[in-house]
């Protein structure tokens, strides 16, 4: 499959302004978009929409087809497609990137952040304009009306900035068709960024540069029998995989890479790769045709070189600054008070209660949690050039990198297959493909890149004494808990979820206590596109990442198959194994799980410890 990527250099003229989402210091009202470094940068989705008004303008005057225009940028999802996305060809960086001559970041990042001193109001070189609106009846200025806003670079500087769109799958002669339009529609365009009435980022010249792309595939020699293996890989963006709707025009995202968004970015590549010739596309139809066997886990950030997820366990309990213990464990299972040294009780905090703690508690696990970052977009009215009305929406997205560097995300891979031959050659196939499918994944369309296999640790499940804690890391659809929505009262949950694992484990292990927390989901999306066939509206319920559960073993043997078949495979969905109605398959990375908690205990004194007793007041006694 041929790939060409087209080097954009864009020459723009200052000032320009290409507005930050970041908090601004007192004093300013605006400022362009920087990196870490200080360079500026333009934001890819900002070109793509003025190359869309471009050729959306040149098919008005006849000289391109709309349906071009389609193919390429894509075009919102159908009304009767389930919004499935209808996504362009055409794949761009996310930043276009500021490279002066002289090296990346002409000023000081924090030099526009200084707040203009009256001296330094003739300099030529001071980074910061000023704005003000005047009155129509008057003349003068208004009172209380003077914008400043932050520069990287002095007024007249021509500045380059490089990015670059990535096709695949494209001829010779669609080739140079596209960097024609691309290069007659960088010529139409006059100005890009906000202020362009003004003056503000004139487009002085542009260059495409079109050249070919190879992408090697990973080695998988030494791993061609093995039933799972580890998937590293780093983002070039921040990325945004929706948690839930805030609002309805922001969306906040999950702290993970989603198994589902994996699987699907490969089964929609390969599905594409399938329809042309040649060695990519006999392993695609190779892949497409062992689906329901390539099982994908989440993908997580991680410091060390295993995979960590970081998920807190419900049963986890702060105890004081830095230091935690497991309700897990039978000596903790008890409600219980805290005697300080100076003889005054204290509360125990079970997560849910926690603010600083989450932090003490990621530090001393080596956790890992990209930092949150919001990303601001609106749509612009072609002929105004300004914003559209009620086209504005944010993105609350997950950062991809540290000051140190790139984040490595670590996923697993499962082949539920047991010919040896077979799980070769669909190791070959992804380690060939998946360097190319990783691509538009999530509300950010972030890429992939520097993919790697490595060895997945061991699947241990032998159980150790009498007890077995199984800790929840990804959500999954367990017990529905028919008695709590019916209005049971003390025990329900217990009873819901016992009833559960002795469907999936019979009596080999006895559920015995539990720390385990639920959310409801559910909303026309979702009952449209996988639950349609219920005859009521029904959400389902989905038991959360931490949940902890407590076992008794009663059958050694058969306890170990089970844990072993759940360790390997997930916990069993309640809905079924279908992906058409079911969004939270096993396969997906829903329902994992670990042994332990892996909490990691300060045990305090056993004369600190006040056991509480819960006594249920006589309702008869308080009337």
């Amino acid at each position: 499959m041929s790939i060409v990527r087209f080097q954009i250099e864009l020459k723009l003229r200052a000032p320009f302004l290409f507005k930050s989402g970041a908090s601004l210091p007192l004093g300013l009202d605006a400022a362009t978009l920087t990196a870490e470094d200080g360079s500026a940068m333009i934001p890819g989705s900002h070109l793509r929409g003025h190359l869309r008004h471009a050729w959306e303008e040149f098919a008005d005057f006849g000289v391109l087809d709309p349906a071009w225009v389609r193919e390429w940028l894509g075009s919102e999802s159908a009304s009767d497609s389930q919004d499935a996305p209808s996504r362009g060809r055409l794949d761009f960086d996310a930043y276009w990137r500021a490279v002066p001559a002289g090296g990346i970041g002409a000023l000081r990042r924090d030099q526009w952040m200084s707040l203009p001193a009256a001296r330094a109001v003739q300099s030529r070189d001071v980074p910061v304009r000023f704005r003000v609106r005047i009155d129509d009846e008057t003349g003068v200025a208004d009172a209380g009306a003077l914008q400043l806003i932050g520069q990287t670079h002095p007024a007249g500087t021509d500045v380059s900035f490089v990015g670059s769109i990535t096709v695949r799958n494209i001829g010779k002669a669609q080739q140079q068709d596209l960097q024609q339009r691309l290069e007659q529609a960088l010529e139409w365009i006059p100005a890009l960024g906000a202020l362009k009435g003004i003056g503000f980022g004139q487009l002085i010249a542009a260059n495409v540069k079109a050249e070919a792309v190879s992408v090697a595939s990973m080695d998988c020699s030494q791993f061609s029998s093995a039933e799972r293996l580890g998937l590293s890989f780093a983002l070039d963006r921040p990325y945004c995989f929706g948690a839930r709707a805030i609002e309805s025009n922001r969306f906040e995202s999950v702290p993970y890479v989603p198994g589902g968004a994996l699987r699907g970015a490969l089964f929609a590549w390969c599905t594409e790769a399938a329809a042309g010739d040649g060695e990519l596309a006999e392993a695609a139809k190779h892949i497409l045709a062992h689906t329901h066997a390539i099982h994908c886990r989440h993908g997580w950030a991680s410091k060390a070189d295993g995979r960590t997820a970081a998920v807190i366990p419900n049963s986890a309990i702060s105890i004081g600054a830095g230091q935690f213990v497991d309700a897990s464990e039978p000596r903790y299972s008890k409600p219980f008070l805290l005697r300080d040294s100076s003889g005054s009780l204290q509360i125990p905090a079970f997560p849910s209660d926690w603010k600083a703690q989450f932090d003490d508690f990621e530090v001393l696990h080596d956790l890992l949690t990209p930092e949150t970052r919001v990303d601001v977009r609106t749509a612009i009215d072609a002929s105004t050039g300004s914003a559209k009305e009620t086209a504005l929406f944010s993105l609350d997205c997950r950062v991809n990198a540290s000051a140190s560097g790139a984040h490595t995300f670590r996923c697993e891979i499962m082949l539920n297959v047991k010919e040896q031959h077979l799980r070769t050659s669909l190791w070959k196939g992804l380690s060939q493909v998946l360097p190319l499918a990783l691509h538009h994944l999530g509300k950010t369309e972030a890429r992939a890149e520097q993919l790697a296999w490595y060895s997945a640790p061991e699947v241990k499940a032998d159980p150790e004494g009498e007890r077995v804690v199984v800790t929840l890391l990804s959500d999954a659809l367990l017990s529905q808990l028919p008695r709590v929505q019916s209005g049971a009262a003390n025990g329900a949950t217990l009873a819901d979820y016992q009833d559960y694992f002795r469907q999936h484990c019979e009596d080999a292990l006895c559920l015995v206590d539990l720390h385990a927390d639920q959310k409801l989901v559910g909303g026309s999306y979702f009952h449209h596109r996988f639950w349609s066939g219920d005859k009521y509206y029904r959400p389902r319920v989905l038991t959360l990442a931490g949940s902890v559960f407590v076992f008794e073993v009663r059958h050694r043997e058969r306890a170990r198959q089970y844990l072993q078949q759940w360790l390997s495979a997930g916990l069993p969905s309640a809905d079924g194994e279908d992906w058409k109605t079911n969004p939270y398959l096993p396969a997906n990375g829903y329902g994992e799980i670990r042994l332990g908690t892996g909490i990691r205990c300060t045990h305090p004194a056993p004369e600190q410890i006040v056991p509480v007793d819960l006594v249920t007041p006589d309702l008869e006694e308080t009337a």
